[in-house]
């Protein structure tokens, strides 16, 4: 019966055509991607590089990031989930690193030759002993965020469960707290915890193969020949995380944004003097105004906070935001534009000097580029360009 299933689920998938024609999509530019990569290669190179794709590769396309990526010699692509990396097993034949838990019953489906965990439990790291299969770990250590993390009256325990086991302590690894701060004092406290702690398991004879605590903000700021691995996140995608007050912020200005978001409008309205826009009638309009609506609403990403709040600059004229995002949809006052129904609408621009730039919208909201980039929704399509 399982076979059964197993072969119509692959004719379904082989008889099915994706639309040529979507109403929503997102275009990822390869060669800005590449270009990110072969920026971080020169600014630490000799370090080997663990691209970070988790969270769908910050927005852009898990898939499409990893077949990005098969062209870099990347030696191994770090994910979050273990759905994460079911994604990237398919489509991809480099080493996995899984930086997040999962599921003690979920650590019997992974190809033990092909990845490698962070670990922080002792029950997590017993269950993979107890399982007799060689896997690869690394230890990940809490040097000062107290988010996930070996604390040091722990380390011992923890090595001395590892001693004659199956397991193989190929890395230590830990995270940053204050990256981003121009005051580098509580960085460098964490880099000192982590060196003492390193010290520890070298002393019990352990010799792991890769240090890495370095991720975007670091690789732009600081080189320490004592690690020799870093995790680029954000950077890899074209955003540089830095203020433009830090000195090192210049390190970034060659990154490429690699997103782009469109949409199409599907409906036109013709409203007169005193009538309203949507929900709770937040959007009065004061003379006869020429609405659009696309499909594109806070479930697909468009934050509500924009709602009467955000201006976008398409065909040299802006258009403004008018009442409240809707779950699916949105609407703009066209007015001064000749659009018709089946016009597209550039939500998201990679030109980081224009309106609807990920940064700007950030600002616009009061949050950071990451969330913006988390939240576009996995059903938008993804296409490589």
């Amino acid at each position: 019966m399982k076979l059964l299933y197993s072969l119509i689920s692959t004719l379904r998938h082989i008889l099915y055509k994706k639309p040529d024609r979507v109403l929503n999509w997102i275009e990822v530019p390869s060669a800005n991607i590449l270009s990110n990569y072969h920026h971080i290669q020169s600014l630490q190179p000799d370090m080997s590089i663990f691209p970070v794709v988790k969270s769908n590769a910050y927005g852009h396309g898990l898939k499409q990031i990893v077949e990005i990526l098969n062209q870099t010699n990347a030696q191994m692509i770090a994910v979050d989930s273990f759905l994460e990396y079911q994604t990237v097993r398919r489509y991809s034949s480099k080493h996995i690193l899984l930086l997040g838990e999962t599921l003690h019953e979920n650590y019997n489906l992974f190809d033990a030759q092909k990845t490698s965990f962070c670990i922080w439990n002792i029950s997590t790291l017993e269950h993979l002993i107890s399982l007799h299969k060689p896997f690869r770990i690394h230890l990940f250590l809490n040097t000062g965020m107290n988010r996930e993390g070996i604390q040091e009256r722990e380390l011992a325990q923890f090595l001395d469960i590892l001693q004659g086991t199956k397991i193989t302590l190929e890395w230590v690894c830990s995270h940053l707290a204050d990256w981003d701060n121009l005051d580098m004092t509580d960085t460098n406290r964490q880099i000192a915890v982590f060196k003492k702690l390193y010290a520890k398991i070298v002393s019990k004879w352990f010799q792991p193969e890769y240090r890495h605590i370095q991720a975007s903000t670091w690789i732009l700021k600081i080189q320490d020949s004592f690690f020799n691995a870093v995790r680029p996140g954000i950077i890899l995608y074209g955003y540089n995380p830095l203020s433009v007050e830090d000195d090192f912020y210049k390190n970034g200005m060659l990154l490429k944004p690699a997103l782009d978001l469109y949409s199409t409008i599907t409906a036109i309205q013709e409203i007169h003097s005193w009538e309203w826009v949507g929900y709770n009638l937040t959007n009065r309009v004061d003379t006869s105004r020429r609405i659009a609506s696309i499909p594109c609403g806070y479930t697909e990403w468009l934050d509500r906070r924009l709602s009467n709040n955000f201006t976008l600059t398409e065909w040299d004229s802006e258009i403004a935001i008018a009442g409240k995002v809707c779950m699916n949809i949105s609407m703009y006052d066209t007015t001064n534009l000749d659009m018709k129904i089946w016009d597209q609408l550039h939500l998201i621009s990679s030109d980081v000097a224009h309106t609807q730039s990920i940064n700007n919208i950030a600002k616009k909201i009061q949050t950071i580029s990451y969330e913006v980039l988390v939240k576009l929704s996995p059903t938008i399509r993804r296409i490589i360009k």
